[in-house]
């Protein structure tokens, strides 16, 4: 599945260069339902052919191991998460130029 914004940055310029018509859409909200039926579809399609087990296996599985995860663990306090300080003398108005054909970004 995919999951990186990266990855779906180039599925939907990908598709609306291929599908012109899908660029009156705002915010590709047409792409993202396409993409998440097609997920769907294959799922239901692996499990019907058994290479993943069925929805509720796998929530099962999940949770076994959750409270495994959980029971071999001690019961402290999780850590603060530690911000990086700004530093004062970044320009907050500064314009950043980014090309919007570049592939790698």
């Amino acid at each position: 599945m995919i999951k990186e914004p990266v990855q779906l940055g180039r599925l939907f310029r990908v598709a609306c260069e291929r599908e012109p018509y899908l660029l009156q859409f705002e915010s590709n909200w047409a792409t993202t339902d396409m993409v998440k039926q097609y997920m769907r579809n294959w799922r239901k399609y692996f499990v019907k052919c058994g290479y993943i087990k069925p929805r509720t296996e796998r929530q099962k599985e999940r949770q076994s191991e959750n409270s495994r995860s959980m029971a071999s663990t001690s019961c402290t306090r999780p850590r603060p998460v530690q911000i990086c300080p700004i530093e004062e003398d970044i320009d907050t108005n500064e314009k950043i130029d980014v090309d919007m054909n570049d592939p790698e970004e």
